[in-house]
């Protein structure tokens, strides 16, 4: 059994990156988690650019694997932030298998994911192949 809250603020739509530096970030300093591959690098500028109208200082993490599945990412990301504010090795937190179990002290840094498109892959899905009976 557990709880959840997650409010989240979606904005979606082509060219709603150029509306960061209007909303409300939850502090003044940012790291950008992106993957090594070439993907990632190519929205940097203009996120940036946003940072600095909003008076945010911002940094690049980019040891991400290149191609990572979108839930690899946000992984990193959450435990990035997670670990940001706690002390010890990420297995301390881990409460299945090996891990330790150690309750968490310190919140999580929030985390604020910018989804963008990959540079490879399937623009329309293919058909799907007819079943075998």
């Amino acid at each position: 059994m557990f709880n959840a809250y997650t409010p989240t603020r979606v904005l979606f739509g082509a060219g709603q990156l150029a509306n960061l530096h209007e909303q409300t970030l939850p502090g003044s300093r940012a790291m950008m988690v992106i993957s090594n591959g070439k993907s990632g690098r190519t929205v940097l500028p203009q996120l940036k650019e946003q940072l600095n109208l909003a008076n945010t200082e911002s940094t690049v993490f980019d040891k991400i694997q290149p191609n990572p599945l979108k839930q690899n990412v946000m992984d990193a990301s959450k435990i990035i932030a997670m670990m940001a504010t706690n002390d010890g090795d990420l297995w301390d937190y881990v409460n299945s298998g090996t891990g330790k179990g150690v309750p968490r002290q310190n919140k999580a840094l929030p985390v604020v994911a910018i989804t963008t498109t990959a540079g490879t892959g399937y623009l329309f899905p293919r058909p799907c192949p007819r079943p075998v009976l």
